[in-house]
């Protein structure tokens, strides 16, 4: 699960303004009382009223706390990414860089949530929770590009599969459109006699020719008539 670090630095940041002005330490102490509350919308208001007496990367750390909790991940991760570039204290660095991770990774930033576990990794080595959070963070990239990979899989499965049936379809209707001109082209010209058939043919042609050469012989000699013997 994702671990948040609230508060690590809200006790510097009490004390340090408590030099500067009552009124940003009574916006402060207003701010922390609203957190501990859960009265997180209060929280960022008081937050933010500090802010504007005074600019403090502490305070910006805090009010990523308040925005984070009501679900304003991106905004949140913009207050920690603050926090991270202006303080120069490497503990409060790290933190922030770790809270901006989670916040990204809530947002479904997962690579740019990685890229903060590693910085927050190289400002505190030792600290198990970044460890956790970032190999998290990796195993929930990888499954993203599985699936992400799959789906490019199957929609190039699915493209051929189109395209095949697209080309079966088209060579179908070409055949059919063969077919009939073929049949036009039988119906409109005369079709041509095999060898077989020629030869009956002519086998016929010849008996009918011999039928007639025989009647007409016939017909010579029935009609022929000897001169009488007077």
């Amino acid at each position: 699960m994702i671990r948040r670090s609230f508060f690590s630095a809200f006790i510097l940041s009490l004390s340090f303004f408590a030099a500067k002005g009552q009124s940003a330490h009574s916006f402060l102490r207003q701010a922390d009382k609203n957190y501990k509350n859960e009265n997180y919308q209060a929280a960022e208001e008081n937050y933010r009223r500090a802010l504007e007496k005074k600019q403090d990367e502490k305070t910006n750390y805090n009010l990523g706390n308040a925005i984070y909790q009501q679900g304003r991940y991106d905004e949140a991760a913009t207050k920690y990414e603050n926090a991270a570039a202006a303080n120069a204290d490497k503990e409060l660095k790290a933190k922030a860089f770790y809270n901006m991770g989670n916040a990204l990774f809530q947002n479904k930033k997962t690579e740019e949530s990685i890229a903060a576990y590693k910085k927050a990794l190289l400002l505190n080595p030792n600290d198990l929770q970044t460890k956790r959070n970032l190999a998290l963070a990796k195993r929930t990239l990888n499954q993203m590009q599985q699936q992400q990979q799959q789906k490019q899989d199957q929609k190039q499965e699915q493209d051929k599969q189109e395209e095949q049936q697209k080309n079966e379809d088209q060579q179908q209707q070409n055949q059919q459109q063969n077919q009939q001109k073929e049949s036009q082209e039988t119906r409109e010209q005369p079709q041509d006699l095999n060898k077989k058939e020629a030869e009956k043919l002519l086998e016929v042609m010849d008996r009918e020719e011999q039928k007639v050469q025989e009647k007409l012989k016939k017909s010579k000699t029935g009609s022929y008539r000897p001169e009488k013997d007077w």
